[in-house]
């Protein structure tokens, strides 16, 4: 009932992104901004990379890490959980989990057929002209046909079809090629007996989204396309004792394309649009993984024992990717050429994993439980031709305690300890994969290309010990303790304070051991800031020997201690309250990160703990490299409300507030031998772009034609039409230092109607 009284553009990014107070994300999916597109989101410590995602039982993260099988809808599901700690052992994600449970038949039949729609008309002109919004939605159509209900006293179907189209303008004004999202969604229940359940979720969904790096490959309306599949059954019974057991198992595949460019003479701005290695990571791929599983539960007298067993198997084909040159600017001052190559061959990375547990819910009275559980977590994975791969092997215990002082008492206190590991992504295992990229990278002058000055992989280049995996690399673990109070006040209203602590150990990174400190020498340079900002400050700057080039080798091992974890603090408050009109759903926190960043910038790929980035490959990333993290929005506050009023007339907002993105002033430095650099001048995410805030409304009229319902809705994204900044000039030294340069999406308008019947 709340979802459908909600601004949502039938996309689930949309509401994690502005109803989740933990939840941060790299875009904006308001108003239908970014279909097709995978969001990159994290909560409070955990990387991106290592979000994961969950329908029932089964893990449908791709082994890509971070993002999963389906672009997704917000209709199919019953319901969507979210955790950031003290997850059950089933969850293992170190820091954001996404649980997704499956609309179930309904007991009559229920038809559904709704469309919404938005063109230029209805997009507004930004509030304010000193710079362009970050993207602006250009026209959006939407269509949904979903049906539910039973087919026999014993089956029931719900079967889904969708279709989004949205076409958006970037900040420079380009158009980009359509995104678009069209899925077949079911869910098939078939219950042979009154103990046994047996359900079939599956679906095909099809995707398109402009490629992130289209502007500077020219190629505005290149776009990357893909095809999921996923498939899985689950057999569940009820025992006579109080127990249960269910079976599972799953199989999902993603095939994408990349609109195939042979690129002019492609140039990206390194401050921008981020690390060059991100735009060539990919040619043709497919992912596949499958699963099989099982869970039990008994309940005798005090206590509820249960266990699972997990199996599962994930396999890539990565084509050969991007071959060709790519400039690379600082600050619009050349710095280096990439001649990019690739072995010719598709690459192939495997991994098994391996997940058991066990544990018992205690209750040791009247309101107070004690969880207890152990975990094993193994994995397994390389690439075909690597000369090493990953394999770790983890045991992970987990102890939670609800407390009341009363059987009658409105308060209860919450307190747990958890252990949690990083998933394997494919990403990590291109490291020392023969047919992974590789590139010579050269100066770049005003007489054109210089010498080559450093070799760069993942790949080998046909060099075995040219990039490597450490046989003992360890695997990051995360350690938190929550601690926190739940209140009852009364059946209506309900809130909850949650303080939670992590700490990440062992991280690791890629380190160019060809090239060490020794290859450089050093001389310092004065960061001109004014008396207000502390004056002058000197930094460091790393100038590389000519006599060092191209004698790179890569080795991707732990951090340095010091370098080798991160730390995070947070509350969050949320709060419920509903009434015979309004319901209302709060969720605020305030959290601190202190971590390495993996690359220079602030962006999800560079401020992010996650990453093969430059940490430890470049001496001049290293400086001021840890402190708050992309995902560290320090302040949130969000807000969710349904009225409902006389004459079937319903009123639904989200309100959103959450401080700006960290960032780190930085001072460029030409003329170096390795060509035009930059260097941190404060710490990792030392300062903020300023705060966005979003307000999102529906408004929607039911109109009852005899046995169907009519429902006319006008959604309204950003209605306030707030231009705040969400990017600036991060470079010192001149006048246009902090100046902005990209602002939140204007207001977008969608009219629509939903006929039930």
């Amino acid at each position: 009932m709340l979802l459908s009284n909600l601004p949502t553009s039938d996309n689930l990014y949309q509401l994690l992104e502005t109803t989740e107070g933990e939840v941060t994300s790299d875009r904006f999916y308001g108003g239908g901004l970014n279909t097709g597109r995978p969001a990159r989101d994290g909560a409070f410590l955990n990387s991106w990379t290592q979000t994961q995602f969950f329908v029932g039982d089964v893990n449908v993260t791709v082994p890509g890490g971070g993002t999963p099988f389906l672009f997704p809808a917000a209709a199919i599901w019953d319901r969507v959980d979210v955790g950031t700690a003290l997850m059950p052992p089933a969850f293992n994600a170190a820091g954001f989990a996404v649980g997704f449970q499956p609309a179930r038949p309904a007991a009559k039949w229920t038809r559904v057929i709704e469309a919404s729609a938005a063109g230029s008309g209805l997009v507004a002109s930004p509030s304010t002209s000193v710079a362009p919004p970050i993207e602006t939605l250009n026209h959006w159509t939407q269509g949904r046909l979903f049906l539910s209900g039973p087919l026999s006293p014993r089956a029931g179907l719900v079967v889904a079809a969708d279709w989004a189209g949205a076409e958006q303008v970037e900040r420079n004004g380009v158009k980009e090629a359509e995104g678009q999202a069209g899925s077949v969604f079911a869910n098939l229940l078939y219950a042979p007996t009154s103990r046994d359940e047996v359900r079939t979720v599956g679906w095909v969904q099809r995707t398109q989204a402009p490629f992130v790096g289209a502007t500077a490959f020219h190629e505005p309306l290149a776009a990357d396309q893909t095809t999921f599949t996923h498939i899985q059954t689950t057999w569940e019974r009820h025992t006579t004792s109080a127990g249960a057991w269910r079976l599972f198992g799953a199989y999902s595949e993603a095939d994408g394309s990349r609109a195939s460019a042979t690129p002019v003479a492609p140039v990206i701005e390194r401050l921008i649009d981020g690390p060059v290695p991100l735009l060539v990571d990919s040619g043709d791929r497919t992912d596949r993984q499958w699963s099989v599983g099982a869970r039990a539960t008994a309940a005798p007298r005090v206590h509820t024992l249960f266990a699972g067993v997990d199996l599962g198997r994930a396999s890539a084909r990565i084509g050969p990717g991007f071959s060709g040159a790519i400039g690379e600017l600082v600050d619009s001052n050349r710095a280096r050429v990439w001649q990019y190559s690739n072995a010719g061959g598709d690459s192939h990375r495997h991994a098994t994993t391996v997940l058991a547990f066990a544990g018992d819910r205690i209750i040791l009275g009247p309101g107070r439980t004690l969880d207890a559980a152990v975990s094993y977590d193994g994995v397994s994975g390389d690439a075909d031709g690597a000369m090493t791969g990953i394999s770790w092997h983890s045991v992970l215990p987990r102890v939670a305690l609800r407390w009341k002082r009363r059987p009658t008492s409105w308060v209860t206190y919450v307190a747990g300890y958890r252990r949690a590991v990083d998933r394997l992504t494919f990403d990590t295992l291109a490291v020392g994969d023969p047919f992974a990229p590789t590139a010579l990278v050269s100066r770049w002058t005003a007489q054109g290309v210089g010498p080559v000055v450093a070799r760069v992989g993942p790949g080998t280049g046909g060099d075995p010990t040219f990039s490597t995996i450490d046989a003992s690399l360890s695997r990051p673990t995360t350690d938190e303790v929550v601690a926190g109070i739940d209140v009852q006040l009364t059946p209506g209203i309900r809130g909850r304070i949650t303080g939670v602590a992590k700490h990440t150990r062992h991280l690791f990174s890629l380190v160019d051991t060809g090239a060490p400190l020794s290859s450089y020498t050093t001389f310092n340079i004065v960061d001109g800031r004014p008396a207000s900002d502390g004056g002058d400050t000197l930094l460091p700057v790393y100038n590389r020997l000519p006599s060092s080039f191209g004698a790179d080798r890569y080795l991707l091992t732990n951090n340095p201690v010091g370098d080798d974890d991160a730390w995070f603090e947070g509350l969050v408050l949320n709060a419920e309250a509903s009434a015979k009109r309004l319901t209302l759903l709060l969720n605020a926190t305030a959290s601190q990160t202190d971590g390495p960043a993996s690359s220079r910038g602030f962006h999800a790929e560079e401020n992010d703990l996650g990453g093969l980035g430059e940490l430890f490959v470049d001496p001049n990333a290293t400086p001021s490299a840890k402190g708050r993290l992309f995902y560290d929005r320090a302040f949130t506050l969000k807000l969710s409300a349904v009225y409902q009023f006389p004459h079937e007339i319903t009123f639904g907002a989200i309100a959103r507030y959450q401080d700006g993105q960290p960032f780190s002033r930085v001072t460029v430095v030409p003329d170096l031998n390795q060509g035009t650099e930059f260097v941190r001048a404060y710490p990792a995410g030392d300062a903020r772009f300023m705060f966005t805030g979003t307000l999102d409304v529906r408004v929607q009229k039911r109109v009852n034609v005899g046995r169907a319902g009519l429902d006319l809705f006008v959604d309204a994204y950003n209605v306030l039409n707030m231009g705040n900044e969400v990017e600036e000039h991060v470079v010192t030294g001149f006048p246009e230092f902090r100046d902005i340069t990209a602002i939140q999406p204007p207001l977008a308008v969608h009219v629509g109607l939903r006929l039930r019947f």
